[in-house]
């Protein structure tokens, strides 16, 4: 799936990764991945270079909890329907 087409997202270039930034985001990390646990299903990553748009005005935060709900500074929005495909089962 394209998520910044379905989430509408805009992309931008990254400085040291192929992966693009997101600038409706107010900070962004880009990382590596230095290990995978395979047993655990965890990517370690190390992150190499960070960003934050100063000029946006909004700062609240913005986090994916990973069964598809995101909490936006303690309350939750529940977005699962957009990714109830991709979750796995009992989650």
């Amino acid at each position: 799936m394209d998520k910044f087409k379905k989430f509408d997202l805009t992309p931008l270039p990254a400085t040291e990764v192929k992966a693009p930034l997101i600038a409706e985001c107010l900070a962004c990390i880009e990382c590596r991945v230095a290990d995978y646990l395979e047993r655990q299903g965890i990517f370690i990553l190390d992150g190499i270079r960070a960003w934050i748009d100063n000029e946006r005005g909004e700062r609240r935060t913005f986090h994916a909890n990973g069964d598809g709900s995101f909490a936006v500074d303690g309350n939750t929005i529940n977005l699962r329907h957009l990714m109830e495909d991709k979750l796995p089962e009992g989650v």
